[in-house]
């Protein structure tokens, strides 16, 4: 799975291949776009009841407008404020990515200061979907990866299609192992050899092997 436009850069491995790059779906983005629409029209609006014109009076009490740098000031504050935060909030998303390779999973947040996790799948041990019945309507959830290379799981939160992720991961882990797998059993050779050989003790071919002989 790719994704549109430019994403953090990925230094692989040699040989790493990526299988599927994802992000947090942007439903998380929306606390931060309520907040910062709130922020606006409520700053706006007390901005324009203290601009208003001549005096008001508030419970009694005589309220003098207030005019020019000041209103200017605090409507400059809660623009900056109101689209500012949403927008580190798209940001920190933007450059979020959950990346699985055939080789490992690789954890990316951070904008300006970068951190990259890496969990090798030769690690795995177990793997866990949560999906209340809002995310599963909305088709995210929770991934929690069980790994022996640290403590606790690592959980990737507010995935699209969780489900997909972990088979995809399963997948992949049980295909990396089997290769490591025959990979060992090619670098130690036949059983009674030295590793590598393709004789047996005495010197004879082993039974796969053709001695030239009909």
């Amino acid at each position: 799975m790719a994704l549109s436009g430019a994403g953090p850069k990925v230094h692989y491995l040699p040989g790493e291949n990526a299988l599927l790059i994802t992000r947090q779906h942007p439903i998380v983005l929306v606390p931060a776009l309520f907040w910062g629409v709130v922020i606006l029209v409520g700053g706006f609006w007390i901005s324009f009841f203290l601009a208003g014109i001549g005096s008001t009076t508030v419970s009694g009490v005589a309220v003098p407008a207030i005019s020019g740098t000041p209103i200017m000031a605090l409507r400059l504050l809660v623009l900056v404020v109101g689209v500012g935060i949403p927008l580190k909030r798209w940001a920190v998303w933007r450059f979020s990515t959950f990346t699985l390779t055939d080789h490992r999973i690789l954890v990316q947040h951070g904008v300006f200061s970068r951190t990259t996790e890496s969990i090798p799948l030769d690690r795995i041990q177990n793997t866990v979907v949560h999906q209340s019945f809002i995310e599963s309507m909305l088709h995210i959830g929770r991934l929690e990866i069980e790994s022996a290379s640290r403590e606790g799981v690592e959980i990737l939160t507010y995935i699209p299609e969780p489900a997909n992720w972990d088979t995809a991961l399963m997948e992949q882990t049980e295909r990396y192992r089997t290769g490591m797998a025959g990979q060992a059993m090619q670098a130690g050779g036949a059983p009674g050899g030295p590793p590598g050989s393709n004789v047996n003790v005495r010197g004879r071919p082993m039974p796969w092997q053709d001695d030239g002989l009909s």
